[in-house]
């Protein structure tokens, strides 16, 4: 870079160039030389964010301008937020004036990095008038301060869904119970994107279809996003336990919210069998989750239902060997 006697950059013809040695040799020389000042560079980043809902309130995420070398950019930036339609039918849900879903725009100073927050109305993301099927993208332009040069950026945000949170069912027994001892399951309850939705309200319904058995509760998910639940008493003539899990904070009435459009009411389902024992004995023993060391103490509460032998083996053999009477565990304990 060359610089002029103010010491800033310069541009043109060069009639003379030359390189001297210590001794004030010249050892080379170039005759009209262009010097053409070369511009630091710099790229535009945006984050999105990781879900959305016909009932998003903000829409919120970051746009970052810095040069090559990790230097922030200092200057302006214009952003806009659409909802891009991806329906194959997107005629037949335009409005019936015909216009098209807006943008939200902003215009902020940027150093660097810079949040921005879009009112989800803005986008009008709930209006019925215009299709439900799309994701959101989000363009940036910065402006260097000190060149007026601009970049662009542009990324493409998350999916409309229409769930607000996921439920899963899930047990350590593999989809089956012992009649003799309780049964133990969970449901995990998730946010659109994976992440826990702690302190849900969460609605678990257990029959098999008869009269005689029949269970319903409400549970809130704790800070993981669990609800934990046990049966602690099955009726022995209870072959197959039937569960259904919602989320009633989101049910819609049909036919009262014609204007907008309707998200749907999280729930999920599962089945359980009961395991076959001709002489109707049983046994569990807990699953070990974490690493034990040597030397240690490790408690597990094992479930059985007849007078059972216990061997512990280490490096293939038999290290302790120890009977037990006859005892069923009716209530659950943790180690």
């Amino acid at each position: 870079m060359t610089i002029n006697k103010d010491l800033k950059p310069w541009t043109g013809m060069l009639p003379l160039v030359t390189v001297k040695n210590p001794g004030d040799v010249r050892v080379m020389q170039w005759l009209n030389v262009e010097n053409n000042k070369v511009l630091p560079k710099y790229e535009v980043t945006i984050t999105a964010p990781t879900f959305l809902l016909p009932t998003t309130e903000t829409i919120q995420g970051t746009v970052c301008a810095k040069y090559t070398y990790g230097k922030p950019v200092k200057g302006k930036v214009e952003l806009s937020v659409c909802f891009q339609d991806t329906s194959p039918y997107f005629y037949y849900y335009r409005s019936r004036d015909n216009s098209e879903r807006p943008c939200a725009t902003r215009i902020m100073d940027i150093d660097g990095c810079e949040t921005y927050m879009v009112d989800g109305s803005e986008l009008m993301l709930d209006s019925s008038n215009f299709s439900r099927y799309g994701n959101l993208m989000i363009n940036a332009t910065v402006t260097e301060q000190a060149t007026a040069i601009s970049l662009n950026g542009t990324v493409k945000g998350p999916e409309m869904t229409f769930e607000a949170v996921k439920l899963k069912f899930e047990d350590d027994t593999h989809g089956y119970f012992k009649d003799a001892f309780p049964y133990y399951a969970r449901v995990r309850v998730t946010k659109p994107d994976g992440s826990p939705a702690p302190g849900e309200l969460i609605e678990i319904k257990a029959d098999n279809y008869e009269p005689e058995f029949y269970l319903k509760r409400n549970f809130t998910s704790d800070d993981d996003g669990l609800v934990k639940f046990a049966i602690k008493t099955l009726p022995k003539d209870v072959n197959r336990l039937s569960f259904n899990a919602r989320a009633p904070k989101y049910f819609q009435p049909y036919g009262r919210y014609h204007h907008i459009i309707k998200m749907y009411e999280p729930s999920s389902y599962h089945n359980a069998k009961k395991w076959f024992s001709p002489s109707n004995s049983y046994i569990h023993i807990p699953s070990v989750e974490s690493k034990v060391k040597c030397g240690s103490t490790l408690d597990l509460d094992v479930l059985y239902s007849t007078p059972l032998t216990v061997q512990v083996f280490c490096t293939g053999f038999i290290q302790v060997t120890y009977g037990t009477s006859y005892t069923c565990y009716t209530s659950f304990q943790k180690p």
